[in-house]
């Protein structure tokens, strides 16, 4: 036995002989590896038909069982991604069970404990923060951000979960423009549903009020 304090250089080097594997489909002996929790990282997949530069990095990482046809995907906590069996690609899964359910989507992202958990199929999907959910398992263009947050639906973007109070925004913000012009530029039709204050300033440039 031997134990290293400090850090082993592998580089054009091929660790081998880790013992015989212990299913059929198991390229190495990666049951040995999660013994008592241990991580461990696959760079080829788990299964022995798994060929497709996938990454994996954690207990459960990734499917538990069977083949995958996934590509390049990234799975890096404890049960990211553990349910891709499908065609799913260039996913990235970082945290606890980040990505969990997903088996067929495609270019989504999930960072952080539970994020993304719920999304299956869909693609394009951004979730970051603790248990950040998409509306649906089938969503598509779905952003996500800030704890226990769920997202509206395909096309959409949810900053904070309904407990947030108070959003600050710093410089111009643009609606409808990339240019803004003031602290506030909207281009476009805009609906105020309770008070609009306007005591402190004029009114300036309108071209009908109604």
């Amino acid at each position: 036995a031997a134990k290293f304090r400090a850090g082993v250089d592998l580089s054009g080097t091929t660790i081998q002989n880790l013992g015989a594997p212990v299913n059929a489909t198991d390229a190495v002996n990666r049951t040995y590896l999660e013994t008592n929790g241990v991580t461990y990282a696959t760079l080829a997949g788990t299964a022995a038909t798994d060929t497709y530069g996938n990454t994996r990095l954690g207990l459960s990482a990734g499917p538990a069982t069977g083949t995958s046809t996934a590509r390049s995907n990234t799975f890096v906590g404890y049960a990211a991604g553990t349910s891709d069996t499908g065609v799913g690609a260039n996913n990235v899964g970082v945290g606890y069970q980040a990505l969990a359910a997903n088996t067929a989507g495609f270019s989504n992202v999930g960072v952080g404990y539970g994020a993304g958990f719920n999304l299956a199929t869909g693609g394009s999907n951004v979730y970051v923060g603790y248990n950040t959910l998409s509306a649906g398992t089938g969503i598509s263009n779905e952003i996500v951000i800030g704890a226990a947050a769920t997202g509206l639906g395909n096309n959409t973007v949810v900053v904070g979960n309904a407990n947030i109070v108070t959003t600050a925004l710093r410089g111009n913000v643009g609606i409808g423009t990339t240019a803004p012009a003031a602290v506030l530029d909207v281009n476009g039709a805009a609906k105020v549903r309770g008070a609009l204050d306007l005591s402190t300033n004029n009114i300036t440039n309108a071209n009908q009020i109604s």
